[in-house]
C-alpha cells in the first residue's frame, strides 16, 4: 500500500515537472516565434528537444537570454533572417552570453576583429 502511494506521488510530481517544463518552453518559444513571425520559421520540435535537455536553472536562463537577445538584435540593425533560431540558441548555449543585454550594439567583437 505504501509503495502504491509513493508511486502515485512520484507520478504526480513527474507530471507537475513536465507541465512546468512545457509552460517554460512555450514562453521561450513564443519569444522567438513573435520575433521572426512571417520572416523565418522556427524549428519547434528541435527547440523542444534541446530545451528538455537543459537543467531547470538553464531553462530559466534560456528565457532570460532569449528576451535579452531579441532586444539586442532589434537594436543591432541586423536583418532578422540572420538571427539565431530557437533551437540553435539552445544547442550552442548562446543564452549564457545574454543573461544581460550586451552594451555593444553593432555586433562587432574587438577580440575577433569583426
Amino acid at each position: 500500500m505504501r509503495g502504491d502511494k509513493r508511486r502515485e506521488e512520484e507520478r504526480r510530481e513527474d507530471k507537475k515537472r513536465e507541465e512546468e517544463t512545457e509552460n517554460l518552453f512555450d514562453n521561450y518559444f513564443q519569444i522567438f516565434s513573435e520575433f521572426t513571425k512571417g520572416i523565418k520559421p522556427q524549428p519547434r520540435i528541435d527547440a523542444m528537444h534541446e530545451f528538455a535537455e537543459l537543467s531547470p536553472e538553464q531553462r530559466s536562463e534560456a528565457i532570460t537570454g532569449a528576451k535579452n537577445y531579441i532586444l539586442w538584435y532589434q537594436n543591432s540593425g541586423n536583418d532578422i533572417k540572420f538571427s539565431k533560431n530557437a533551437a540553435v540558441f539552445l544547442k550552442d548555449m548562446i543564452f549564457i552570453d545574454y543573461q544581460e543585454i550586451p552594451e555593444e550594439q553593432s555586433g562587432y567583437d574587438p577580440e575577433l576583429g569583426f
